[in-house]
């Protein structure tokens, strides 16, 4: 009889306990916890930056993509021509590029395509990382558009926009990098081929060009010299726009004081001030407006000052040599409007006070003081010196210098006596001026009247 042995089975599957990977594993009451206590990855943040990098490409391809699908969406080129940086030989480079509509919004970027060949080694629309960014993008090298620099011709991006948006402003940040100097410097921006803005973008501040295509249309001058060499990179641009004509004056009393101010060209050799940041955005002017918005009695229609002392960023007070004309504007005066600069306001008289008287009802009375040249503006001093019975004491101003105002406020009212005289005297900063002379003006820049 045969006998049978028995046979061993081997389990050849073992089944697997359920485990949930959202949560952290069980430790029973007896394990041992580590000594060493759990810290976050140092690589955390660059993780979550390069993260956010590739959903910021993922939602710009997205709405490339869903744009151009639709050909029959109706679109519009902004065009920005750059034609120098801040010195770099190298490279040229910008952080971000944003073109805001009328409500002050961001507006959507359905494609950015970059000139010459050698402008697209960097990605352009890395400029548009800016919409989803949480501000760093300045800083990171990484995120920065940049090309070789300089190239044979002048570098132009357009970006392509929904045509149903009204394109107001443009917002420039260059990169803030250490050693930096590609940011870049003089451009000039179209709209449809047609010029709306040229100046310079400051190398260390963010900077919002307005747009305006009357302002910014070109002469026949400028046509003339387009083709002339720029000193930074053999290209040609004008960073100053004069409208020094009394046509261009405006004829209501509504101001914006949120106007962009003109960067100084190395062309137009007027001294310009530099700090640690560079270069301060300063206004060259050769008209200064002063329009004269109320009295400081509230019944009567007569403004009137005592005198008006313009100095240079350089301390230099400016002489009635200096004026080629001062002109008068809604308003009726008896005495000459050359009485204001007559260079002594420490011994007031009465034929010495200067007064205008309203003319119009929907218009401010104004006085234009026309420079012989293109001059930086320090300080302004206005002179608010009457005696108490006349009740001619201007109270509010607006001063611009050509057609960017730069003032509005209340001005320092005499008493009437030659004790107090200092006190009816308002300094107005325009420009940036030595700061020792900003400092000592306020204390001992008028002199003092012995008793």
């Amino acid at each position: 009889m045969k006998i049978m042995r028995p046979v061993q089975i081997v389990a050849t599957h073992r089944p697997r306990a359920y485990t949930c990977r959202s949560q952290p594993p069980k430790l029973g009451s007896a394990s041992p916890l580590k000594k060493n206590p759990i810290t976050r990855s140092s690589r955390i943040y660059d993780q979550t930056r390069d993260l956010k990098n590739k959903i910021t490409r993922a939602m710009l391809t997205q709405s490339m993509k869903a744009a151009t699908a639709k050909l029959n969406v109706p679109t519009q080129n902004l065009t920005v021509k750059i034609f120098s940086n801040w010195g770099n030989s190298e490279r040229i480079a910008c952080a971000e590029i944003v073109p805001i509509d009328e409500e002050r919004k961001h507006i959507q970027i359905i494609n950015s395509i970059a000139t010459p060949k050698e402008a697209t080694e960097i990605d352009p629309r890395k400029l548009q990382q800016g919409l989803y960014s949480y501000g760093d993008q300045q800083s990171n090298e990484n995120d920065i558009w940049w090309s070789p620099w300089p190239l044979k011709s002048p570098i132009e991006i357009v970006f392509v926009l929904p045509n149903d948006k009204k394109i107001k402003m443009v917002r420039f940040f260059n990169p803030q990098i250490e050693n930096n100097d590609a940011g870049i410097k003089a451009i000039e921006i179209y709209l449809e081929g047609d010029l709306v803005w040229k100046g310079d973008i400051p190398n260390n501040l963010g900077f919002v060009a307005r747009l305006d295509k009357k302002k910014f249309a070109p002469n026949e001058e400028e046509d003339k010299n387009e083709n002339k060499t720029h000193n930074n990179a053999n290209y040609n641009t004008s960073t100053m726009n004069g409208h020094n004509t009394f046509r261009n004056l405006p004829k209501s009393r509504s101001f914006t004081r949120n106007q962009s101010c003109h960067f100084l060209s190395e062309e137009k050799k007027i001294p310009v001030y530099i700090d640690k940041f560079g270069q301060v955005p300063q206004i060259a002017s050769s008209m200064i407006t002063i329009e004269f918005v109320s009295p400081y009695d509230t019944q009567g229609i007569t403004c009137g000052l005592s005198g008006i002392e313009i100095l240079t960023t350089k301390k230099e007070l400016i002489d009635e040599t200096q004026i080629a004309n001062v002109l008068v504007f809604n308003g009726s005066v008896t005495s000459a409007p050359s009485t204001l600069f007559r260079g002594h306001y420490l011994d007031p008289k009465i034929e010495e006070m200067w007064v205008i008287d309203r003319t119009s009802e929907e218009l401010n009375p104004s006085i234009v003081i026309l420079l012989q040249e293109k001059t930086l503006v320090g300080q302004i001093r206005l002179w608010n010196y009457f005696f108490v019975e006349m009740k001619y004491q201007t109270k509010n101003v607006l001063i611009k210098l050509d057609e960017t105002p730069v003032y509005y406020g209340r001005l320092k009212e005499g008493d009437g006596t030659i004790k107090n005289i200092n006190h009816s005297v308002t300094n107005i900063h325009v420009n940036e001026m030595d700061y020792r002379f900003v400092k000592k003006n306020s204390k001992s820049a008028i002199p003092k009247i012995p008793h």
